[in-house]
């Protein structure tokens, strides 16, 4: 159902359509008492993290290797996961460590999946556990499907088209542009609420938007539009986007296709693109 927001042309209100939207929210965060859940198929190989991943949350799989515990109560315990690209410190500070009902498992040569929030300690990346309903047992796909280089493989079946090229994404500057050119080509809409001053901003642009896999689909299927949240601040907040990197998926008429994403990976990107 549409907000009820006040317009003062009948143009305005075809605009505010897209103003329908539901909570953002890039994962639906199951209970973790058993195996990897469905939502947590989108893994970042080690590898590939990097400081532009700070204080975000990414999924990470792997063996855990050195467990260390804690030892007073505002020290974590710790372990390191390797997944066969580069290996990550895990910390889980006692609050939440208590709370996980298989903490006991969690040594070395157990297999897990989490999703942790990257931080930096000493000069090094690590990621940090902040709830106990972020950790599984198991893995959320094989770690066969990595490679050495950090990326997976291209030759899996979830990547089985390697696309090279692909042309840039030619963004439009207004929702109003994007839904005349949504009609007149009965093509879908992303919104893509960027900020360049933000890591997670560029890194969203840069990183996923610039891959000519995210580009081809982007061409075939959609109207994108690019909000600048450093001036349209307001129209971000009636969108329901509070976070550079958000990404909104609309159909031709405005209507909402599905809750808001702040995509981590070309994969993750690629399948709400579908």
């Amino acid at each position: 159902m549409l907000r009820t927001i006040r317009a003062k042309s009948c143009k305005e209100v075809a605009v505010l359509a897209i103003l329908a939207l539901l909570p953002i929210g890039a994962f639906s965060q199951a209970a973790s008492g058993g195996s990897a859940p469905a939502q947590a198929k989108f893994v970042v190989p080690i590898a590939q993290i990097d400081r532009t991943y700070l204080k975000n949350e990414v999924t990470v799989q792997g063996t855990i290797t050195a467990y260390k515990a804690s030892w007073r109560e505002t020290a974590p315990h710790s372990f390191v996961l390797m997944d066969g690209t580069g290996n990550l410190r895990i910390a889980i500070w006692p609050n939440v460590w208590n709370k996980i009902p298989f903490n006991d498992k969690l040594r070395e040569g157990q297999e897990v999946t989490a999703r942790v929030t990257v931080a930096e300690f000493r000069g090094a990346l690590e990621g940090h556990l902040d709830k106990a309903d972020q950790i599984w047992l198991g893995l959320a796909k094989p770690l066969s499907t990595m490679t050495s280089q950090g990326g997976t493989a291209a030759q899996t079946t979830t990547m089985s088209v390697t696309v090279t090229d692909a042309p840039p994404i030619e963004w439009k500057d207004s929702i109003a542009e994007a839904l005349d050119a949504a009609k007149k080509s009965n093509k879908e809409i992303i919104v893509f609420f960027a900020n360049p001053d933000s890591d997670n901003g560029r890194f969203v642009e840069e990183k996923l938007f610039g891959d000519p896999r995210i580009r081809q689909a982007v061409a075939q299927k959609y109207v994108a539009v690019k909000i600048d949240m450093r001036t349209n601040a307001d129209l971000a907040r009636q969108l329901q986007a509070f976070r550079a990197g958000t990404v909104g998926f609309y159909r031709s008429n405005g209507q909402p296709k599905r809750p808001h994403l702040v995509p981590r990976t070309v994969e993750e990107l690629l399948e709400s693109l579908k």
